[in-house]
């Protein structure tokens, strides 16, 4: 089996992916469109048959992800995750942060306060000079 053969598939078969790493017959990380990299928590051979290893590689993009998202959650702020996590977990662990701490504000009645915090974010957020084309995307999802 080739497996440069099958890199040029991977974009159609797996959403978000543009290529893998294959390093030793063994995926080690895979890539978005933008350069993104997202390394593998455990690594996937590519000796067996196509469809084996696709369904492994399926399987652990899962399980590394779902660890990343973990920790973006766990993330005491938006700063310590956003050069290291991957920016659709950054972007989905913000978005549970926001309705966490929109219903707080809600049950606490200071939906003032709330509204001046987002403000101060997003001014930090907007306010950074920034030349790295990946960071720029990941504050852009935001």
């Amino acid at each position: 089996h080739n497996t440069n053969v099958i890199q040029t598939h991977l974009k159609k078969l797996f959403a978000g992916i543009h290529k893998v790493e294959i390093e030793n017959e063994q995926i080690t990380a895979f890539l978005s469109s933008a350069g993104e990299k997202v390394e593998m928590d455990s690594k996937v051979s590519v000796k067996d048959e196509v469809e084996a290893w696709l369904d492994r590689l399926s399987k652990e993009m899962v399980a590394t992800l779902s660890k990343k998202l973990v920790t973006c959650l766990q993330s005491p702020d938006l700063s310590s995750i956003i050069q290291s996590q991957p920016s659709q977990l950054i972007s989905l662990s913000q978005l549970v942060k926001f309705s966490e701490d929109c219903s707080k504000a809600i049950q606490s009645g200071n939906l003032s306060g709330f509204k001046q915090s987002l403000t101060q974010e997003l001014t930090e957020l907007t306010s950074q000079r920034v030349t790295d084309p990946l960071l720029l995307l990941k504050i852009k999802s935001l």
